[in-house]
């Protein structure tokens, strides 16, 4: 990302070099030939970006401290700054780290355990069984299917039986008050013949 200058001065020094590296840069890409008509120069290009980041930043003073600090944060991703620590610097990132490090080595060691199962005939084998377990696995969905049948069949006859024992259970007792009703009736006419 381009660093936005905060004086014009440094910027109007700053173009011409950009310019003729630009040109250089478009001269071992395009060659003798010159860039084709249609294609839009990198530095017209360049400069309308610059432009548009320019005004979309004015008045946020927030966004110039990041584009001043981007130089020191790239200076802080560089390799050199690894080398620039000093060997102290070294040992209490590794110390701070102890804790992740031993799990990942824990972890290492495990799969250097199990190295032997999974570089095991059984693993090897799995591409070749995959045309097996498809058809497996269609046959398996297929009697789903019909297991789903057979249970929405079970349960439509349950509910029958369960209708029908309704019904004759109801109808047991309506025989049951019929019987007792008629019982009572004949025990109460041998009690009036025996009166007599």
């Amino acid at each position: 990302m381009a660093v936005v200058p905060s004086n014009t001065h440094a910027m109007e020094d700053a173009l011409p070099v950009l310019e003729n590296r630009l040109r250089l840069l478009e001269f071992s890409i395009f060659g003798e030939k010159g860039i084709d008509e249609n294609f839009p120069e990198c530095i017209d290009r360049l400069s309308t970006f610059q432009q548009v980041l320019s005004a979309s930043t004015v008045g946020k003073d927030q966004t110039h401290e990041c584009f001043n600090k981007i130089k020191e944060i790239e200076s802080h991703l560089t390799d050199t700054l690894a080398e620039s620590l000093l060997d102290d610097s070294k040992r209490d990132i590794i110390l701070s780290r102890e804790d992740e490090l031993r799990k990942e080595a824990d972890l290492l060691k495990q799969i250097q355990e199990n190295l032997d199962i999974v570089e095991s005939e059984h693993i090897k084998c799995v591409p070749g069984m995959i045309p097996k377990l498809s058809s497996l696995a269609q046959i398996v969905y297929k009697q789903k299917e019909e297991s789903e049948v057979v249970t929405a069949s079970f349960n439509d006859l349950l509910g029958k039986y369960n209708r029908v024992v309704d019904m004759v259970s109801k109808q047991f007792v309506l025989w049951d008050e019929v019987l007792t009703q008629l019982e009572a009736e004949k025990q109460g006419k041998r009690g009036d013949d025996n009166v007599e």
